[in-house]
Order: C-alpha cells, then structure tokens, then sequence
C-alpha cells in the first residue's frame, strides 16, 4: 500500500474519517502505514459513542469540484503499490473505493 500525495492532492487524513453516535468523537490522530499491506489509524482517544463507522473518501465540500487535484472533493490518497505497467506503458495503479464501515473492534 502506499499513502500517495504525488497523483492526489493530500486530504485531511489521507481521506479517513471517524464518526459515532456520541455528541464528540475523538478525531483521528494519525494514519499510517503499519505494514505493506496494514493501514493503522490512531484516534485522540478512545471512542465513547455507538454506532462507530469508519469511512473514507465519503466527505467533500457542496459544489466542489470532483477530480484528484481539486480542493474540497471528497478524495483519498490509499493505492496499491503495484508498477506494472499497461501495454502502453500507463500506470495501472488500484485506488481504494469509496467506504461507510461498521468498526466491530481492531479492524
């Protein structure tokens, strides 16, 4: 995996969001690459609220152009780190989809 601020402008958090159901979720800490296939995500501390969701590349501002370079859209910054080349010699990297998810513990 690879956290790439080259091809797509840096999003707040490389594009992770935390939400519960409590009136303050912690905020995300840090993310970071724990392995080469780990992505590890610290929050400021531990969440009280239910209904705990991790999401990424789900908020962007209302108007906002989409695109990986423009400012406001919802985007992140997770591929693979692959190389291998098309035939005609374009990268072909695997950029994470768009996600809701239900935290059940260590994820």
């Amino acid at each position: 995996l690879v956290l790439d601020t080259d091809r797509v402008l840096m999003a707040p958090h490389y594009g992770f969001e935390y939400h519960d159901d409590s009136p303050n979720p912690p905020g995300i800490a840090v993310v970071s690459l724990a392995s080469e296939d780990t992505v590890q995500i610290l929050l400021e501390s531990e969440p009280q609220g239910s209904n705990q969701r991790l999401r990424y590349a789900c908020t962007g501002a209302p108007g906002a152009w989409a695109g990986p370079r423009s400012h406001g859209s919802a985007r992140g910054n997770l591929r693979d780190s692959d190389g291998t080349p098309s035939l005609f010699g374009n990268e072909l990297f695997n950029w994470s989809v768009h996600f809701d998810r239900e935290v059940t513990g260590v994820l």
